[in-house]
């Protein structure tokens, strides 16, 4: 009697989608090893050839999505030619990102489900690999790495870099995790609190409060008068009014006692208001078409003398690019918002909760952006890619729904 030995089986979708990812999002300590950055410098280059040739021969099944992200990115080069700035380094930082969103877009629009469960499976393991490194190593696994230089290596560092940057992954994983396991409730809920616990352990304030809302939403507000108030529009609106409180008019100094003494910040926000006080200075001279990309950063903390990025996204996309390019981030945002409405009307009951937590991520989103630079960081534009092919992915997963439902009724 011969024994049945079950193979895993994996399609050519989900190993690209796998590898793209790893050298597209590669664990920040993993990087941090020159060698191992090399390799992957390369290797990203490669794919880049891939992508781009499999753009050209999908030209058609191209979305709006890749369109006016490439315009988005195009604003950077503009910008800093316009500034006779490192034309070639404008290059080597929009390129790679519009690449791997061609390929994403590509992916979503003809391989849903392969796309997103590949997607999620990569998050997962991410995320619970971060877990664990926490777990052993909870003042960071820097130090520890062979060769280790604090003038290079920050010492907090664990698989998904610093603590701040832990939400960005968290926020597309949220949204992800709430297509592909809706049916899958323990395994969905366990990821939720393991993100909430890390972001607790390490003391994010930023992250612990965009987690809050997503999850207060999900356990709370799906349903009943709250939820129907919970669109795509009041979240952008939110946001940006949040900013120009937070940024711009600075109402935190009402509410300084919460900062100080529940999450652990100064009122200056470890001096970012100092360096959005600069950044707005030099907005005002050069509004238009802002600075480029430039080879070093333009602030100067006074405080210990060190450049530094402007540590707000919106202030350093228009130091970078002025107005020209916040007109294209915002356009991409409004396309997202478009789509997300026709999903609304267009869908069943039982993707309502997937549009909502997609809307909450958007506020988190522009919440993070308040206090971090995330002008070139891949997960901000691939959650936009994500709302705008929000439509072919929740098509995709209709079948489930179906299944499910004839399953309760059955």
């Amino acid at each position: 009697m011969r024994l049945y030995k079950p193979k895993l089986e994996y399609t050519k979708t989900q190993i690209m989608t796998v590898l793209i990812l790893f050298v597209f999002l590669p664990p920040q300590f993993i990087s941090s090893f020159t060698s191992v950055s090399a390799v992957l410098w390369y290797l990203k280059l490669l794919l880049m050839v891939y992508n781009l040739l499999l753009i050209f021969k999908n030209v058609r099944k191209l979305g709006l999505g890749t369109l006016i992200l490439g315009i988005y990115f195009l604003t950077f080069i503009v910008s800093t030619f316009t500034n006779d700035g490192n034309i070639s380094k404008a290059f080597s930082a929009v390129l790679p990102q519009f690449c791997f969103f061609a390929y994403a877009d590509i992916m979503m629009r003809s391989r849903t489900k392969e796309f997103i469960n590949s997607v999620s499976a990569f998050l997962v393991f991410y995320i619970v690999a971060n877990a664990i490194i926490l777990l052993i190593f909870p003042d960071g696994i820097g130090r520890f790495l062979p060769g280790y230089d604090y003038m290079r290596v920050d010492s907090r560092i664990s698989w998904l870099g610093l603590d701040n940057g832990y939400i960005k992954f968290f926020l597309i994983a949220f949204v992800v995790f709430s297509i592909s396991y809706k049916y899958h409730s323990f395994k969905k809920n366990a990821l939720y609190v393991c993100m909430l616990a890390t972001m607790v352990f390490v003391w994010s304030g930023t992250g612990i409060i965009g987690l809050t809302l997503m999850i207060g939403y999900v356990y709370f507000f799906k349903r009943g008068k709250i939820s129907k108030i919970i669109n795509y529009w009041v979240c952008f609106g939110i946001g940006i009014a949040t900013f120009f409180g937070i940024v711009v008019f600075r109402i935190t100094d009402y509410f300084s006692d919460f900062i100080v003494d529940v999450l652990g910040k100064d009122i200056t926000f470890t001096g970012r208001t100092l360096l959005w006080d600069q950044a707005m200075l030099l907005i005002a001279k050069k509004p238009l078409w802002g600075y480029g990309v430039y080879d070093y950063d333009l602030l100067v903390s006074s405080a210990n003398g060190q450049a530094y990025s402007a540590h707000d996204t919106v202030l350093q996309m228009m130091l970078m690019g002025g107005t020209i390019t916040l007109i294209a981030f915002i356009a991409i945002a409004i396309v997202a918002g478009i789509r997300i409405g026709k999903c609304r009307k267009n869908v069943s009951n039982t993707s309502s909760i997937e549009l909502g937590i997609t809307c909450i991520a958007v506020l988190v989103m522009w919440i993070c952006g308040i206090t971090e630079n995330m002008v070139f960081d891949i997960q901000i534009y691939f959650l936009f890619l994500i709302e705008i092919n929000l439509p072919y992915i929740l098509s995709a997963f209709q079948l489930d729904d179906e299944l499910e439902e004839e399953r309760i009724i059955g």
